[in-house]
């Protein structure tokens, strides 16, 4: 019998990787989405009783505040679904600036930060871009309950290049399947 938290989360993760394909898609206009990634309805996870649901549904999360998590918890629980912002601008040989990310010391794939999160949410969408910033202010559910963690200790660098990750007792919570 598989665990009720990593079913709530496979599904979950399943709809952001349509979501994450969809923002590609529309993003590069030489493909054609089926989708709007702004038309994807998260899973319907109202009656679902896991840890993970129950955070979910504790704090109503809205459909954004899900993708954040998502992201956050990606590198930890499925980091191959990231490995597509890895792909190269062909015309400066490095990968697109405008999907944020980094490389850690001894990770090899591709680690979020709050500039992927907006890209995500809102492709080249500057008004989306100014909305989304506030899912990071210190007085947010997800920043002030330590959800996520946001690196402050970035120096000059600009605010959404702020790494995001999902904080480790967060994510020890949903390892042993008790809700925080």
């Amino acid at each position: 019998m598989i665990n009720p938290n990593a079913a709530c989360i496979k599904q979950e993760f399943s709809w952001f990787t349509t979501l994450v394909q969809a923002r590609f898609a529309e993003y590069f206009e030489n493909q054609v989405a089926e989708l709007k990634p702004s038309e994807l309805r998260p899973p319907d996870i109202a009656n679902d009783s896991s840890p993970y649901a129950s955070l979910v549904m504790k704090y109503k999360m809205g459909v954004d505040e899900r993708i954040i998590l998502l992201l956050a918890l990606a590198p930890s629980i499925q980091p191959q679904i990231l490995d597509v912002f890895l792909m190269e601008n062909p015309t400066l040989n490095r990968i697109f600036t405008e999907f944020g990310g980094w490389q850690g010391k001894f990770h090899r794939g591709f680690l979020p930060t709050c500039e992927t999160a907006v890209f995500i949410l809102g492709g080249d969408q500057l008004e989306r871009r100014f909305e989304i910033s506030r899912y990071f202010d210190a007085s947010h559910f997800l920043v002030k309950d330590r959800i996520i963690d946001i690196d402050a200790d970035i120096g000059s660098e600009p605010f959404f290049s702020r790494p995001l990750n999902v904080n480790a007792e967060f994510l020890e919570s949903l390892d042993f399947g008790v809700a925080k």
